[in-house]
């Protein structure tokens, strides 16, 4: 009964390794959580075809099976003995705030229901800090026939969110802009890399947390920019809080998490120092309360979140000044 469950801190990674494990030149059926309901479990895996044909069927998201009690019961009956024909990758993809969520979430027993008797690969060491960097390095010469430093990598992915799935889409851009289509890989110069950043939305933005928590006088202007064409509010407020918290953790001699984040988390904690990383966490609770009470006021609720921002800034800078 060939069977595999990945947990991955990526999707790409998690359903790329999935793929390349399944049956070659055999169609895949694949399922989303929310299709993974009782009855199409069970008639997925109840008995082979009529001439015991080869299948093949991937599952992303299996945490969200809606399963009661029993049906977990009869489907963890059903994996027991699936035929040899039936060929069965799930795939979860795990990204929490903190490692002791993270590690919860991998221990879970909707995640134990499809890996008891499994094959199980943990990805996630590849989705973050030297294991993402290397990754992403063996994939750009060997898909793409580029040659990158580890700094650039580093680079790349921070400028990712963090993400390989994300940072792919950059690779790929860099491979448009090889000039041969054979010979050694590319070595990428830092001029041609700062080109192609510079104008990622994701640039953009990470500059603007980086000013907020930095220099916030001289966020006015890059948040207005901003604003005007993402604006995204709570994502951003969502990135401040994970900076910040980072940086008590630091504070707290707590690990940091994910690794990758320390040093940019031990340097936030220094220029934070004393009693000022508590009043900058008070600044931004306020501001994530007025947001979503509707405590701004402004002739739109856009407006609203612009001046709410800038407020915050303004706090912001008052706090670092005390």
């Amino acid at each position: 009964m060939p069977r595999l469950v990945i947990a991955a801190g990526d999707p790409l990674q998690g359903e790329e390794a999935a793929r390349a494990w399944l049956p070659a030149g055999v169609p895949h059926t694949r399922r989303d959580g929310a299709e993974l309901t009782a009855d199409t479990l069970f008639g997925d895996l109840g008995q082979a075809g009529f001439f015991a044909e080869t299948r093949a069927l991937l599952y992303t998201d299996v945490l969200a099976a809606k399963l009661n009690k029993r049906d977990s019961e009869r489907v963890a009956a059903l994996l027991a003995r699936l035929p040899p024909e039936t060929h069965l990758a799930c795939v979860q993809v795990i990204q929490e705030e903190t490692k002791s969520k993270a590690d919860t979430k991998f221990k879970a027993a909707g995640l134990r229901l499809f890996a008891d008797g499994a094959e199980l690969r943990d990805l996630r060491p590849l989705a973050e800090g030297a294991g993402a960097v290397k990754w992403l390095g063996q994939r750009a010469q060997e898909r793409y026939s580029l040659r990158l430093s580890p700094a650039q990598l580093a680079r790349i992915l921070s400028l990712s969110d963090d993400s390989p799935a994300l940072a792919e889409g950059e690779l790929q851009k860099l491979a448009l802009l090889r000039m041969a289509d054979d010979g050694p890989a590319w070595a990428v110069p830092d001029s041609v890399l700062s080109e192609l950043l510079s104008g990622s939305p994701a640039a953009k933005f990470y500059e603007l947390v980086d000013t907020l928590l930095g220099d916030p006088p001289a966020s006015q202007r890059p948040l207005l920019t901003w604003f005007d064409a993402e604006g995204e509010t709570f994502r951003l407020v969502f990135e401040l809080k994970r900076r910040l918290l980072q940086a008590r953790s630091v504070v707290r001699s707590e690990p940091v998490y994910p690794p990758f984040a320390a040093r940019g988390a031990q340097a936030l904690a220094r220029r934070l120092s004393g009693p000022r990383l508590g009043r900058a966490l008070e600044a931004l609770a306020a501001l994530e309360h007025g947001l979503k009470s509707g405590g701004y006021p402004g002739e739109s609720s856009r407006l609203a979140e612009l001046g709410a921002l800038q407020l915050f800034a303004a706090d912001l800078a008052r706090v670092m000044k005390a």
